[in-house]
């Protein structure tokens, strides 16, 4: 497994924190929960002012690339174009790429066919499109490496980390919001506290909104005529009738 390490941030972003997955593991355990079952490592990445209004969407891909990163044959496809974590406006080039070949074809309509030098929110389609262009799936059953899953709903995505079944049995997922300061989380994660558990605990009664959407990465795509598929798609097959953008 790779270490994650600095070598993976982007050039003039200092918004990232390591370890966050494993101290979230270790506040279970001192919780003294029955289950817990969390993502691979990744590193934590949230907003800056300059993007505070508009980019949970792309620190989502941010923190979903630092966790592929950990697997060789993700290695492999991810830093054929880099070496490091995509900054905010290369994920912009990378998703306008990909609708240049096909990708999201609606959404690149409904988002006048630019991102670039905007502040335009992206959701769930522009994330699929832009892990597609680099061959990786989404959207399938039965993977044996867990990243962490994407979840938007209208207005807003975040990244489900892990699972809990705390001591009285009851169920909780495990969200890191991209919300949340990076010298906020920095702070939490010196202090093993039970208690802090309860700003990344959500029940499902917490999810009151009508519709959401949830993706999840499995693997590569075994050849071209899987790219075509995707190429062929007007928008990606997700769990809401319609397209959603944040």
């Amino acid at each position: 497994m790779l270490v994650l390490h600095e070598s993976l941030v982007a050039e003039n972003e200092q918004h990232f924190v390591e370890g966050v997955i494993s101290w979230l593991r270790q506040l279970c355990v001192l919780a003294n929960s029955q289950e817990v079952n969390v993502c691979a490592p990744m590193l934590f990445s949230s907003v800056a002012s300059f993007d505070f209004t508009f980019g949970c969407g792309y620190r989502n891909i941010q923190m979903i690339f630092s966790c592929l990163a950990t697997r060789s044959e993700f290695r492999e496809s991810l830093f054929k174009g880099f070496t490091r974590i995509p900054a905010v406006p290369q994920i912009q080039e990378i998703i306008e790429r990909a609708w240049d070949l096909g990708l999201d074809s609606i959404g690149r309509r409904d988002l006048e066919g630019t991102l670039k030098h905007t502040q335009k929110w992206i959701g769930t389609e522009e994330v699929l499109a832009f892990f597609a262009l680099f061959r990786i799936k989404y959207f399938e059953r039965g993977a044996e490496f867990m990243p962490p899953l994407y979840l938007q709903e209208k207005g807003h995505s975040r990244l489900i980390v892990g699972m809990e079944k705390d001591c009285d049995g009851n169920r909780y997922l495990l969200i890191c919001d991209p919300a949340l300061d990076r010298s906020h989380m920095e702070l939490l994660t010196e202090y093993a506290d039970p208690s802090l558990l309860t700003l990344f605990r959500a029940q499902m009664n917490a999810f009151a909104k009508d519709e959401y959407q949830i993706m999840y990465i499995n693997g590569l795509m075994k050849n071209d005529s899987e790219f075509e598929r995707a190429q062929q798609r007007a928008y990606f097959e997700t769990d809401m009738d319609e397209p959603c953008f944040q």
